[in-house]
């Protein structure tokens, strides 16, 4: 709440803190009870007042806001706890209320790129932005690493936004979004024409997520074939980046191989985790667009060799139980 609120100027009580000035912050305390149900109450108000579609929670207070524990202890039970944990307990709770009885809102979670993108908020909300920065090759090391902490449907990742389109050609952009939650910004500036190439291949990917991609979501299984990617800082993930999303029942699946900063060519040698030894596939290699039939136990047992030609390129192999 800003300083000069109804809410604050009435009941100061129910802020935090702010550790560098001593006087109550931005942050309302959700432990207290009353002030919980005013949240609440006020964002109810919202969505049946204007008919709101999406309820998008964003933005964080600075390091100064954060609790003075002194400040914030409970007694109970004859035990002295610390507030935060009544905070998060009924901050979960209420969002849990509004998910169940709002079910045509969708409910996005983010702050500032990645903040609260624990269990406790994303199992309440549609899905979560877990970091703006998009650009490649440290957006597919984070897709990679988020993937690994939450499922691949609740992770948002962006084309065309954020510095996105800055480096890695559109389908390494593209394919890389197949394995999270795709979203789009505008391809192209405002009234400006759109390059018919670039709309023939989002709508060739759209497509591919929405048929091929999202229906093994709800139960899906996601392999890490690279867990630990190397570099240090954003610009400098370095290697190959090997993800394979494939459906419970080993119907479908895919597999993405994205190089990142690599000097050169390379060569990678994949056996695929999630398909039925016993039957044969339809694979299709999207690089050159050919399909083939392969046994799924030389999928598994003999593998893939992917060549790719250095660093920002990618290759996305569609396989399908005949």
């Amino acid at each position: 709440g800003g300083d000069n609120s109804k809410v604050k100027l009435e009941h100061p009580e129910w802020f935090w803190i702010n550790r560098k000035t001593g006087k109550p912050g931005g942050l309302i305390n959700m432990s207290i009870p009353e002030a919980a149900k005013w949240v609440e109450d006020n964002i109810r108000y919202l969505i049946e007042e204007y008919g709101i579609e999406m309820f998008r929670l964003d933005g964080g207070s600075d390091s100064g806001s954060g609790p003075v524990t002194s400040l914030f202890c409970h007694e109970k039970d004859g035990f002295t706890e610390t507030a935060m944990t009544r905070h998060y307990e009924n901050a979960y709770a209420m969002y849990a209320r509004l998910r169940r009885d709002y079910p045509h809102v969708v409910f996005e979670n983010c702050s500032g790129g990645g903040g609260r993108s624990d269990l406790g908020m994303v199992a309440n909300f549609t899905h979560t932005w877990v970091t703006d920065y998009q650009k490649s090759p440290n957006s597919v090391r984070i897709t990679n690493g988020m993937t690994m902490a939450l499922p691949p449907e609740c992770v948002d990742r962006l084309i065309c936004g954020q510095h996105s389109f800055l480096s890695a050609d559109l389908d390494s952009q593209m394919r890389h979004a197949l394995f999270g939650r795709m979203t789009f910004n505008m391809f192209s500036p405002i009234d400006a024409q759109a390059n018919p190439e670039q709309m023939d291949a989002a709508r060739k990917y759209v497509k591919l997520y929405k048929e091929f991609v999202r229906p093994m979501h709800p139960d899906s299984l996601f392999y890490h074939h690279t867990p630990a990617l190397p570099g240090k800082n954003l610009e400098g993930a370095k290697g190959v980046c090997v993800m394979e999303l494939d459906a419970a029942d080993a119907s479908r699946g895919m597999l993405g191989v994205f190089a990142l900063v690599t000097g050169g060519e390379t060569e990678t040698h994949v056996r695929l985790r999630g398909v039925d030894i016993s039957a044969d596939y339809e694979v299709t290699f999207d690089n050159c667009g050919r399909t083939c039939t392969m046994p799924g136990i030389q999928l598994a047992q003999e593998g893939l060799f992917i060549r790719l030609g250095g660093s920002l390129t990618s290759e996305l192999v569609l396989y399908k139980k005949k």
